[in-house]
């Protein structure tokens, strides 16, 4: 298994605007949606 790639290491900003948009959803209406979603990719 190769290791896996560092995503602040290559796209800082990147990951910066991802936390941004998951704050966001997380204190909107959004939050049920995210957590099925979650549940969903942890799943696979």
């Amino acid at each position: 298994m190769s290791p896996r790639l560092d995503d602040n290491q290559i796209a800082p900003a990147g990951v910066k605007a991802l936390g941004g948009v998951y704050a966001y959803a997380s204190q909107s209406s959004l939050s049920p949606l995210m957590a099925m979603a979650r549940l969903r990719a942890f799943a696979s």
